[in-house]
Protein backbone atom coordinates (compact mmCIF):
# COMPACT_ATOMS: atom_id res chain seq x y z
CA UNK A 1 0.00 0.00 0.00
CA UNK A 2 2.79 2.38 0.87
CA UNK A 3 4.08 2.47 -2.70
CA UNK A 4 0.61 3.31 -4.07
CA UNK A 5 -0.36 5.97 -1.53
CA UNK A 6 0.65 8.89 -3.75
CA UNK A 7 -1.57 7.53 -6.54
CA UNK A 8 -4.59 7.54 -4.24
CA UNK A 9 -3.75 11.07 -3.08
CA UNK A 10 -3.40 12.15 -6.72
CA UNK A 11 -6.93 10.84 -7.36
CA UNK A 12 -8.35 12.93 -4.48
CA UNK A 13 -9.10 9.81 -2.42
CA UNK A 14 -8.55 8.82 1.19
CA UNK A 15 -7.62 5.34 2.31
CA UNK A 16 -8.37 4.18 5.86
CA UNK A 17 -8.32 0.84 7.63
CA UNK A 18 -10.97 -0.28 10.10
CA UNK A 19 -10.22 -2.93 12.72
CA UNK A 20 -12.26 -4.55 15.49
CA UNK A 21 -9.20 -4.15 17.74
CA UNK A 22 -9.09 -1.47 20.42
CA UNK A 23 -7.02 1.69 19.98
CA UNK A 24 -4.27 0.51 22.36
CA UNK A 25 -3.84 -2.66 20.28
CA UNK A 26 -3.70 -0.66 17.05
CA UNK A 27 -1.17 1.75 18.56
CA UNK A 28 1.00 -1.13 19.77
CA UNK A 29 0.83 -2.76 16.33
CA UNK A 30 1.85 0.49 14.65
CA UNK A 31 4.74 0.98 17.09
CA UNK A 32 5.90 -2.60 16.52
CA UNK A 33 6.49 -1.76 12.86
CA UNK A 34 9.02 0.92 13.79
CA UNK A 35 9.09 4.59 12.75
CA UNK A 36 10.10 3.91 9.15
CA UNK A 37 7.49 1.18 8.62
CA UNK A 38 4.43 2.56 10.38
CA UNK A 39 1.15 1.45 8.88
CA UNK A 40 0.70 3.31 5.58
CA UNK A 41 -2.91 4.39 6.20
CA UNK A 42 -4.82 5.60 9.26
CA UNK A 43 -6.27 2.71 11.27
CA UNK A 44 -9.69 3.27 12.83
CA UNK A 45 -10.85 1.27 15.84
CA UNK A 46 -14.31 -0.28 15.72
CA UNK A 47 -13.93 -1.80 19.17
CA UNK A 48 -16.84 -0.45 21.21
CA UNK A 49 -19.55 -1.23 20.79
CA UNK A 50 -17.62 -4.17 19.45
CA UNK A 51 -17.55 -4.18 15.66
CA UNK A 52 -20.65 -2.02 15.17
CA UNK A 53 -19.44 -0.61 11.86
CA UNK A 54 -18.08 -3.89 10.50
CA UNK A 55 -21.34 -5.60 11.51
CA UNK A 56 -23.35 -3.02 9.55
CA UNK A 57 -21.23 -3.74 6.48
CA UNK A 58 -21.64 -7.51 6.92
CA UNK A 59 -17.95 -8.11 7.62
CA UNK A 60 -17.85 -9.37 11.21
CA UNK A 61 -16.46 -12.89 11.58
CA UNK A 62 -18.51 -13.89 14.64
CA UNK A 63 -16.42 -16.99 15.34
CA UNK A 64 -13.15 -15.06 15.61
CA UNK A 65 -14.45 -11.63 16.66
CA UNK A 66 -12.54 -10.05 13.79
CA UNK A 67 -13.35 -8.33 10.56
CA UNK A 68 -13.19 -10.04 7.21
CA UNK A 69 -10.76 -8.39 4.79
CA UNK A 70 -12.65 -6.12 2.43
CA UNK A 71 -12.31 -3.05 0.27
CA UNK A 72 -15.03 -0.47 -0.29
CA UNK A 73 -14.86 2.46 -2.68
CA UNK A 74 -17.23 5.18 -1.48
CA UNK A 75 -17.92 8.26 -3.56
CA UNK A 76 -18.09 11.80 -2.23
CA UNK A 77 -21.85 11.48 -1.69
CA UNK A 78 -21.30 8.46 0.56
CA UNK A 79 -22.54 5.89 -1.97
CA UNK A 80 -20.69 2.58 -2.08
CA UNK A 81 -19.53 2.14 -5.68
CA UNK A 82 -17.42 -0.98 -5.19
CA UNK A 83 -17.21 -3.72 -2.57
CA UNK A 84 -15.01 -6.79 -2.55
CA UNK A 85 -14.42 -9.25 0.31
CA UNK A 86 -11.12 -11.15 0.32
CA UNK A 87 -10.02 -14.38 1.98
CA UNK A 88 -6.65 -12.82 2.90
CA UNK A 89 -5.26 -9.30 2.88
CA UNK A 90 -2.56 -10.51 0.51
CA UNK A 91 -5.28 -11.19 -2.10
CA UNK A 92 -6.02 -7.48 -2.46
CA UNK A 93 -4.71 -6.06 -5.74
CA UNK A 94 -4.15 -2.34 -5.26
CA UNK A 95 -4.07 -1.70 -9.01
CA UNK A 96 -7.61 -3.13 -9.24
CA UNK A 97 -8.75 -0.74 -6.51
CA UNK A 98 -7.14 2.20 -8.32
CA UNK A 99 -9.04 1.15 -11.46
CA UNK A 100 -12.30 1.28 -9.47
CA UNK A 101 -11.40 4.76 -8.19
CA UNK A 102 -10.86 5.84 -11.81
CA UNK A 103 -14.49 4.89 -12.53
CA UNK A 104 -15.83 7.42 -10.02
CA UNK A 105 -17.52 10.47 -11.48
CA UNK A 106 -15.15 13.42 -11.53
Amino acid sequence: MREYNSQFVGKDTHVVGISADGRPSLAAYNLSLGPSLSYPVPLLSDFWPHGEVIQRYGLLNDEQGTSRRAVFVVDKEGIIRFKQVYARASDIEITDILAEVDKLPG
